[in-house]
């Protein structure tokens, strides 16, 4: 009931929308509450006659029931008008049932459409505000797949169930208050069967909850098939491993097959099981009618109008029993977003968090340690590092030593377990993250562009830029060039991951992001490892520039990039153990000189 209980917190907004939707509801039950009197009356018209004393003699018989719950009315005055006017009244009250069906349905999907709009800006909120140790541990695919399928399957349990909860509910009461009062003693035979018919629909509504859960998950595996496959084409294209991939979704999606076959058979059973109940209530109660209509104790109209109203109750009563195939998988999906909602980040910020003021004149990590998880091994231990306002420092070191993670713990990615890192005197965990990142710009080996235009992927991070400062940057980047000659020039499309562009051009645009943000600090991560030559030269000029006055980490291979630096820093299996500069550095030989050999040759 909790996640019942939520989800209806989100209708609370569109209360006038769902109040008109339960009017229509209430109409709608009464119009075809209505009918079956309506078709009485009229089948004992056409085989007894239009005239007031037959009319009378029906009006007389169909009001008993109500006269014994105290309803009274003028039985002349009913038969006067029901003689000349119930056809007319039925065309009414089926217009007036048209119209608060159509009402209903319209209401109900505005409530719902902006129910579950609100619910995925919210599941895309948490999840963006999420820190880079949640991601890690989650699979692309999964996180996608409860954006976009879990909350459609919790759309249509919301679009469905609602109605059918009130509505269909509403038709029930109403149409079984009509059968009590008024053909009771059919009633009380057809109802004998009913209530087996609720043991069924609780056991099936275990099993396809149970199934919808493991269903979702399965949905999950083959989203992230789809998405890491399609993500590495061209290293799926390059290794002919196309079979490969293929075989691995067919796996993925008959896993899927297995357990929907599990659901398919489920409910494959229960509309069968349910339409098997009502077939036994209506044999039972036509068998009971029969001698009843013989010896003259009910009227033929009667039962017409009875069985109407069994045909009635028989769609709202099978929609009750298909609610759980719709509702189950839409509170297991629920369930599955409300993780994510109610996950609060890793990374927060603290309640007395200041917000960063002004530029730090230095940038210093002190006795700092990591690791990613609580059992896993130290990625650093001890590092101890200056960052002077204005200058240069360089990492290097061989694979695995911790470089990357020390860049990413500086616009605090990650929190550090040993140690800290503090902007003058200021530990970031103090700072407010939208003041520290603000003051923070990277450029990295693996640059992300999104499928946008040229000037929107420069101006990301800077909503405001106008062309003429986006045209700028471009320029400091020395990107303006080979832009002005792509077909759209900064109108043109990057594609997905800047796909449209070289290596060179995609770090280019990437370093204009930089410049136009024109952070205070910033963090080179392997910036030009995977150029040539050439393009190395192009894009390393535009580092020159952007690197002007300002404070600056850079991680790099390529020993060529640093030998400037105010300082270098070399980490081994995430302990310093050189520092110093280039030249002293070669003079001193260890691990620094054997990378400055490996580099050269």
């Amino acid at each position: 009931m909790t996640t019942w209980r939520r989800l209806l917190g989100y209708l609370w907004p569109y209360r006038i929308a769902l109040g008109l939707a339960g009017l229509c509801m209430v109409v709608l039950a009464v119009t075809t509450g209505s009918y079956p009197i309506l078709l009485d009356l009229l089948t004992t018209i056409l085989v007894q006659g239009a005239g007031e004393q037959a009319v009378l003699a029906a009006v007389h018989k169909s009001l008993q029931g109500l006269a014994r719950v105290g309803v009274h009315f003028d039985e002349g005055q009913i038969a006067h008008f029901l003689s000349s006017q119930v056809i007319p009244l039925f065309g009414t009250v089926v217009a007036f049932k048209a119209v608060s069906q159509a009402g209903r349905f319209f209401a109900m999907g505005y409530v719902a459409q902006r129910v579950i709009r609100d619910l995925r800006n919210q599941l895309f909120t948490r999840l963006v505000n999420q820190g880079s140790a949640f991601f890690a541990r989650q699979s692309t695919g999964h996180l996608i797949s409860r954006v976009m399928n879990d909350v459609a399957q919790v759309e249509r349990a919301a679009t469905y169930a609602i109605p059918v909860l009130i509505g269909d509910a509403l038709k029930v009461i109403s149409l079984g208050a009509v059968c009590l009062i008024q053909y009771t003693e059919l009633s009380l035979v057809a109802f004998v069967v009913l209530p087996v018919a609720v043991l069924p629909i609780v056991q099936f509504g275990r099993m396809l909850k149970r199934y919808a859960k493991r269903g979702q998950h399965a949905v999950g595996g083959l989203t992230h098939r789809i998405s890491e496959a399609l993500g590495g084409i061209r290293v799926v294209h390059t290794y002919g491993a196309e079979a490969h991939e293929v075989q691995r979704f067919e796996q993925a999606n008959e896993h899927y097959l297995k357990i929907m076959m599990k659901s398919v058979f489920v409910r494959a059973v229960q509309t069968p099981a349910m339409e098997l109940i009502g077939v036994m209530a209506l044999l039972m109660t036509l068998s009971y009618a029969v001698g009843k209509v013989d010896s003259g104790d009910i009227r033929p109209g009667e039962v017409v109008g009875f069985l109407l109203a069994m045909v009635l109750l028989y769609e709202p009563i099978k929609a009750m029993g298909r609610l759980n195939g719709i509702i189950m998988p839409g509170v297991a999906a629920a369930e599955r977003v409300f993780e994510i909602v109610d996950r609060a980040p890793d990374i927060q910020d603290r309640p007395d968090a200041k917000v960063l003021q002004s530029d730090p004149d230095t940038v210093r990590f002190e006795g700092l340690g990591f690791r990613y998880t609580e059992e896993g091994p130290w990625v650093l231990r001890e590092l101890d590092l200056q960052l002077p306002r204005g200058k240069m420092v360089a990492l290097v070191g061989g694979s695995g030593g911790g470089k990357s993670t020390a860049a990413a713990l500086l616009p605090r990615l990650f929190d550090v377990q040993e140690g800290a890192i503090l902007f003058d005197d200021v530990d970031v965990r103090d700072l407010t993250q939208e003041s520290l990142r603000d003051r923070v710009a990277m450029v990295s080996q693996e640059t992300y562009l999104f499928n946008d235009t040229v000037h929107a992927n420069i101006a990301y991070g800077c909503p405001g830029a106008t062309a003429e400062q986006v045209e700028q940057a471009a320029r400091h980047a020395h990107a303006h060039d080979f832009i002005c000659a792509l077909p759209e020039g900064y109108e043109t499309n990057t594609g997905e991951r800047g796909v449209n562009l070289s290596g060179g051009q995609r770090q280019r645009i990437a370093i204009a992001r930089a410049f136009l943000r024109d952070a205070p600090l910033l963090i080179l991560d392997e910036a030009t490892s995977a150029l040539d030559t050439e393009s190395e030269r192009e894009v390393q000029q535009a580092l020159d520039a952007l690197m002007q006055d300002r404070t600056t980490l850079v991680i790099a291979h390529r020993l060529s990039t640093i030998r400037a630096a105010h300082e270098i820093v070399v980490l081994d299996k995430g302990r310093v153990v050189q520092r110093g500069q280039h030249d002293a550095l070669l003079a001193e030989g260890g691990l620094y000189g054997r990378l400055a050999g490996l580099a050269e040759g």
